[in-house]
């Protein structure tokens, strides 16, 4: 009992110097008046609020748009909770799958961000959902990550002039391995046959 009066006792004569050191610092301009004004000052100001009714008014002001912040929270929350329950819609969650599985993953490039566990993968999934909930149309979703990442983002790029070099690569690709895989074989042929020449000396001796 005793004790804990001295703590008490103790704590509030730390919180007076704290006070008055306060209002020293303050009063000889070391610190900032505007944003720690003294101590005196404040009681002073709090007391005039307060006999003027001025005080109760703010408090009631507060109280209000407290009350409001709040309220706009939760109906926010409660917009966000039916925008999520909306990704369960079968039609809705047809679309989400069909696209993550049309966009590349930037990161790991050889699967789709469906299937990537990657934070960028997942990144993109989320802007696939929120742009589905919000309305968007396959193509919106298409169009803005085309315009963000390029079209190699597509697993199927669109034919258009910028993407020809897309389209014709694995053509081009596979004639070059068949032109080189033509020639090999001439080459090889034409060293069995130069082996299977006789040699002069043989010709001789036979």
């Amino acid at each position: 009992m005793r004790r804990t009066a001295q703590l008490r006792l103790g704590g509030f004569a730390l919180l007076v110097v704290l006070l008055v050191l306060w209002e020293i610092a303050s009063r000889a301009a070391l610190v900032n008046q505007v944003y720690v004004p003294p101590v005196t000052r404040i009681a002073s100001e709090l007391w005039r609020l307060l006999l003027n009714g001025e005080i109760l008014r703010h408090l009631g002001t507060s109280a209000v748009r407290f009350g409001l912040g709040y309220a706009i929270a939760i109906a926010l929350g409660v917009l966000m909770t039916l925008g999520a329950s909306m990704t369960l819609l079968p039609a809705l969650q047809e679309r989400y799958l069909a696209l993550t599985h049309e966009l590349r993953c930037m990161q790991c490039q050889n699967e789709a961000i469906a299937d990537s566990p990657v934070s960028l993968a997942a990144d993109l999934r989320r802007q696939v959902g929120e742009m589905l909930i919000a309305g968007k149309s396959d193509d919106d979703v298409r169009n803005y990550m085309v315009a963000r990442y390029g079209d190699f983002i597509l697993f199927r790029p669109r034919v258009a002039p910028r993407t020809l070099w897309l389209w014709s690569a694995p053509g081009v690709l596979l004639l070059i391995g068949a032109a080189v895989a033509v020639r090999v074989t001439r080459q090889r042929a034409k060293l069995v046959e130069q082996d299977n020449e006789p040699v002069e000396e043989d010709i001789r001796s036979s």
